[in-house]
């Protein structure tokens, strides 16, 4: 959101901060309200309906533009931090939930690739290398042979491992200009 922010819509990094600060605050709200929604719905329901809400909220910024009005862009935020902050902690509640004290220190890293791990896992059979933008003279067609657009990636039963490179700083003008 914050090069959306600064780079589509024109607003400084200061703007663009207190703006996506919001998302923060919403956050630090739900780790009073945590408990209560847990214990009132269950994690069960809790989970599947908050991962419902995330992606509408997820949805909303997506439909920001110039001329959405800051106060709107702060409440989507807000509430937007809110529900992905509590899908982030019940999760991660349940991950811990049958471990002793004494081996929450070794799980914590395993914890952490296993989360990068599935999030990369829902997008990995749909991924295909791609250049964006994909234009005539734009600044990746030429930096780069295109060669076989496949994705190469090395398969172990149900896993998958690639490399991804990932570049977006050598074209911010012409990023901005698409999202303008």
């Amino acid at each position: 959101t914050g090069y959306l922010l600064q780079l589509g819509f024109g607003l400084s990094p200061f703007q663009s901060g207190m703006i996506t600060f919001s998302s923060a605050l919403g956050s630090m709200q739900m780790k009073v309200a945590v408990p209560y929604v847990l214990r009132r719905f269950g994690f069960r329901t809790t989970l599947i309906w908050n991962s419902l809400l995330c992606a509408i909220f997820l949805a909303a910024c997506a439909r920001f533009t110039p001329a959405t009005p800051y106060a709107v862009m702060v409440g989507v935020l807000l509430v937007s931090g809110f529900f992905r902050s509590l899908q982030f902690t019940a999760v991660n509640t349940i991950a811990y939930a049958e471990l002793q004290q004494s081996e929450i220190s070794r799980a914590t890293p395993f914890l952490a690739v296993v989360q990068q791990l599935s999030a990369s896992a829902g997008v990995a059979p749909l991924r295909s290398k791609f250049f964006l933008p994909d234009e005539p003279g734009s600044w990746e067609a030429w930096w780069f042979d295109r060669g076989d657009p496949g994705f190469p990636a090395f398969h172990a039963g149900a896993l998958s491992f690639g490399l991804n490179i990932c570049t977006e700083l050598w074209a911010l003008e012409t990023y901005a200009d698409y999202a303008a």
